[in-house]
């Protein structure tokens, strides 16, 4: 809904260094807004020398309330007129609240964390708590579960520069709560082996384990974890950390500080408005909830079809080539489709890392298509026949199966052979009755369809490195919160590169099952390929048939390092 801003519109707002990326904005205007209350929540941009000012304008204007990040948590402290119990343990705080001129300051981020440990049907009051770290989010944590009534905390940090603060906090914890906080130096094994055997949550509240470096852990011993252990690990990117991974697979119950956020704002929100934010809404429309649903075997339809609801804004998303999108669009695109183009998968990926193929992408969003990740192999491409194929001159005169694109159609024909346009389901049969010849494509596609059965002459020439890309509706993809963006853009890549690794083995995996079904494999020599991608030099040529921008060939080779 839209926000009618008139006279009586309060102010709230987030303070701090970055801020562009902060989806509270959306959170809180979605929840004024269907709340009916007369709020608006702004961001701006304040480093923390500048902190006072700012402060000092917004308690004049008579802002409501206002969110602190880093760096200001601290400094904030000692700007407020009053300080919560939380707040004034801890040195920090995230949230103001302004009556009157009077600013008091709180601490939310730890009414995040035990909002989000008993939203996960976890209860800790009474019991023994381990904790991994010292910092901001650590500490908030830590002093909201002591006043809340966990009956004892063990401490984990290496002596850095949050050791000596830690130290005093946990000296204050122990003094004016009843909860038995320990601080421990992160550096004996043993000792944070017995205080995980007895507590019943394990907290990561360090940033190890956070993207980009996903395959660090804090905990390496996986001996440690045991089943009755519930383990939270305050990292939300990614989603399930390797922490988290180990531990569900030594049997533990497992959380994320994903909705951390949410809760820690929807405490703001409440001391500001006095009403309980509309959670469920707000996890639904930014809490970052994203579920990816698996449809195989083009359940949802063909390619083309997919692609169509795309450009209609739908939230589909496909594995498509460059082929594909010359033929929407981006004509220059089908190169990367075309026969003996790449001599090694290294060009590809300097191909994909050029200027330009970012151009290309660039365009092709133009059109309404984005591409989130264009690090998958789908296979090198080879040809399987039910004759005897052993140079480029045998090609001549054979129908060969292909899909119905003109980049792939033409990309045979110079070889000599007739390209057929069919549908992936219909070439079993077709083979079967010599309606054609044969047909390209990947070995897990030719195996997986067990075209073997009915071709048994497969030679390796691997005509197309074939690389795929996912693509996502633009319009759909920008309608996105920027966390959601980032997580799809990062799952695509991590997709990708989970891909690249067992593709290899199922390669060889194929080949093997084919040569012991009967399949005669002709592993070509260089002389012959070299025959190979000369016929296929013609086909360079056709720049004009295709629409490509003039020396394109020449443009692409010197992209890839080849020129």
């Amino acid at each position: 809904m839209s926000k009618h801003i008139t006279g009586h519109t309060g102010l709230l707002c987030l303070l701090g260094s970055p801020v562009a990326h902060s989806v509270s904005p959306e959170m809180h205007n979605e929840a004024c807004d269907q709340l009916g209350l007369d709020y608006s929540y702004l961001a701006f941009d304040v480093p923390e020398d500048k902190m006072p000012q700012a402060v000092e304008g917004l308690r004049t204007m008579g802002a409501r309330g206002w969110n602190i990040t880093m760096p200001g948590k601290n400094i904030m402290c000692k700007l407020a007129d009053k300080v919560s119990p939380a707040s004034e343990i801890s040195g920090a705080c995230n949230t103001i609240v302004n009556d009157n001129g009077v600013l008091t300051a709180y601490t939310t981020d730890g009414v995040g964390f035990m909002r989000a440990v008993a939203e996960n049907g976890v209860d800790i009051i009474g019991k023994k708590m381990t904790l991994l770290g010292a910092g901001g989010a650590a500490t908030a944590i830590l002093v909201q579960a002591a006043l809340d009534g966990v009956a004892e905390i063990n401490v984990f940090n290496v002596r850095d520069n949050f050791f000596g603060r830690a130290e005093e906090i946990v000296a204050k914890l122990n003094e004016r709560t009843s909860c038995k906080v320990t601080l421990h130096d992160f550096s004996d094994p043993e000792v944070l082996r017995a205080s995980i055997a007895d507590s019943a949550i394990l907290v990561n509240g360090t940033s190890v384990g956070m993207a980009p470096k996903t395959e660090n852990t804090i905990i390496t011993d996986t001996t440690m974890f045991h089943k009755d252990l519930f383990v939270f690990d305050v990292i939300y990117n990614p989603q399930e950390t390797r922490l988290l991974r180990e531990a569900k697979e030594a049997g533990c119950k497992t959380g994320n500080g994903m909705y951390m956020l949410l809760y820690q704002g929807a405490a703001s929100f409440k001391l500001w408005t006095g009403e309980d934010m509309p959670v469920e809404i707000i996890k639904e429309k930014y809490g970052g909830k994203m579920a990816i649903e698996i449809y195989p075997d083009s359940q949802l339809g063909d390619k083309s079809s997919l692609i169509d609801s795309m450009l209609l804004g739908e939230n589909v998303c496909t594995l498509a080539d460059g082929a594909f999108y010359a033929d929407y669009g981006v004509p220059d695109f089908g190169i990367v489709f075309g026969p003996f183009l790449f001599d090694s998968w290294d060009q590809v990926w300097k191909l994909v890392d050029s200027d330009w193929y970012k151009e290309q992408c660039g365009k092709l969003e133009e059109k309404g298509l984005k591409i989130i990740a264009s690090n998958w192999i789908y296979g090198e491409r080879h040809t399987l026949t039910n004759v005897p194929v052993n140079t480029v001159d045998d090609l001549k005169g054979l129908k060969i199966r292909v899909p119905s694109n003109e980049i792939q159609s033409k990309g045979f024909d110079v070889l000599g052979a007739t390209s057929t346009g069919m549908a992936l389901g219909d070439v079993y049969q077709a083979l079967q009755t010599k309606t054609i010849d044969g047909a390209e494509n990947p070995l897990a596609t030719l195996y997986g369809r067990k075209l073997h059965e009915v071709a048994k002459y497969l030679i390796l020439d691997g005509h197309v490195k074939n690389f795929t890309t996912w693509v996502v509706s633009a319009d759909w993809f920008n309608s996105l919160p920027e966390e959601q963006q980032t997580w799809l853009l990062e799952t695509a890549e991590e997709a990708g590169e989970y891909n690249n690794e067992v593709q290899q083995a199922a390669d060889a995996e194929y080949l093997q099952k084919m040569k012991d079904e009967g399949v005669t494999v002709v592993e070509p020599s260089e002389e012959v390929l070299a025959g190979f991608k000369e016929k296929a030099q013609p086909f360079y040529e056709m720049g004009a048939d295709f629409g490509w921008s003039d020396g394109l060939y020449d443009t692409v080779k010197k992209a890839m390092g080849a020129e």
